[in-house]
């Protein structure tokens, strides 16, 4: 008679559920630059450590960028960068560049390897000068008469992830408002950019029923 034999799929398996452990905080202010708090927004697997960009704020409520490492995903430590000055001192793990996501991009030449991206001012000057070479590819509500602001996607490229240069447009002229994250797509050959717009104005009505 027929006999059933399993070949090319498990067999046997049990899944346990095991109970949850709660610990940390992994992070907590030590310096002077995090007095009113410090936080991770990105980490990457970068070799044998995780690498983190993040923020902090300073007890006169100024923010500022800052990056950290670690062996374990656990335990971070905040190596002294020596590249911004903080009350009359480099030896901190501040960064020369806004507060953004970081991403490493395998398509860049070594002098662009990682990206950086985050949502951030245009001055009216290179608002102006955006709008002359590329007058259909800009968003209306991303100019703020009531706040004077005009908002974008900037965008910048180091070698390392800890010097960094801006890129001289943004790379979108759009209001969106924190979360912006990118990658490159290997599949797509393309890099993909994520915003979170916000609709400025008054909500839209409900759609009749």
């Amino acid at each position: 008679g027929a006999q059933f034999r399993r070949f090319d799929h498990p067999h046997g398996v049990r899944l346990v559920a095991q109970p949850a452990r709660r610990f940390g905080p992994l992070l907590r202010p030590e310096r002077p630059w995090e007095g009113k708090g410090v936080s991770i927004s990105t980490i990457i697997r970068d070799g044998d450590r995780y690498r983190g960009w993040g923020s902090c704020q300073a007890a006169d409520g100024s923010t500022r960028a800052c990056y950290f490492e670690s062996r374990d995903g656990l335990n971070w430590e905040r190596p002294d960068l020596g590249l911004v000055e903080f009350e009359g001192s480099r030896a901190n793990n501040l960064l020369d560049c806004g507060v953004g996501f970081v991403f490493k991009d395998p398509s860049a030449p070594e002098a662009e390897r990682y990206k950086w991206v985050a949502e951030g001012d245009i001055s009216p000057a290179d608002f102006e000068a955006y709008k002359a070479r590329r007058p259909d590819a800009w968003e209306p509500k991303a100019e703020r008469a009531d706040v004077g602001r005009v908002f974008g996607v900037l965008g910048a490229v180091s070698p390392d992830g800890l010097r960094w240069t801006y890129l001289p447009e943004p790379l979108v002229v759009e209001h969106s408002d924190t979360q912006v994250i990118a990658c490159y797509e290997e599949t797509l050959g393309k890099y993909v950019l994520y915003t979170r717009t916000w609709m400025v104005g008054p909500r839209a009505p409900d759609a009749p029923d």
